[in-house]
């Protein structure tokens, strides 16, 4: 919400070009149906003119997947400002006290917007999943260059890994990104995901790949972090 502080600086339509944004005459509104809740604009707003809303954006669930316990956001229907509610996850995960006293895995959204950032930008490790194909390089390219700036360490699942080409394998060699595991492509595999089994409960085969899979994920989460400049540079 633009408050009564606002004295049409404009900075907030100028510098982040957000179509949240729009004129009704001399005065700047904020479109609360397209806003992402990103709080971009409170933070570069000279005037703290910039307060946020309130309305209720879903639900917070919690239950329990055999031995693993699991928190959840549940979107209103309708609604597309998922960032905020997906802070208030982390919160009630207690995500932003320090030190937590054990393993969290955050299963992040596709691409590369403001859900995406706002669901790794806490962890110590970003694991990147893709396929060898075209598709899959190009989307792991988005996503190597838009999470570099966070200056955390990242590492490659390739899924069905023994399709496709071998172009996904090249660029990883290429930009030092350390592929961690390569899942072959089993229907066993398929099948145990299509029942919502856990894959390395249902197949044997490929309980050895996941055990060194988060042996690989500490691993990288104990290497030094890169500062943002660096990663800028």
């Amino acid at each position: 919400t633009v408050t009564d502080k606002c004295v049409d600086h404009r900075d907030c339509i100028k510098e982040i070009g957000c179509p949240a944004f729009y004129l009704e005459g001399e005065r700047v509104k904020i479109d609360a149906n397209t806003c992402v809740g990103c709080a971009v604009c409170a933070q570069i707003c000279p005037e703290n003119a910039i307060a946020p809303d309130k309305r209720e954006l879903g639900q917070i669930l919690s239950g329990q997947a055999g031995p693993i316990e699991f928190v959840m956001g549940r979107l209103r229907v309708g609604e597309a400002m998922s960032p905020p509610l997906m802070r208030n996850v982390k919160r009630y995960l207690g995500i932003d006290q320090a030190p937590i006293e054990r393993d969290i895995i955050i299963d992040a959204p596709p691409g590369v917007s403001c859900p995406a950032i706002n669901a790794v930008m806490d962890t110590d490790v970003i694991l990147l999943v893709t396929e060898p194909t075209p598709f899959g390089l190009y989307d792991l390219t988005l996503a190597q260059k838009a999470f570099a700036p966070l200056g955390k360490p990242m590492g490659v699942v390739i899924n069905r890994a023994d399709i496709g080409t071998r172009d996904v394998h090249r660029h990883c060699q290429q930009t030092r990104l350390p592929v961690l595991a390569e899942i072959p492509y089993q229907r066993e595999i398929a099948e145990a995901y299509a029942r919502g089994q856990i894959i390395a409960e249902a197949v044997p085969s490929v309980r050895p790949l996941f055990s060194a899979l988060v042996q690989s994920i500490t691993d990288l989460a104990n290497l030094p972090r890169l500062s943002t400049e660096v990663c800028h540079a």
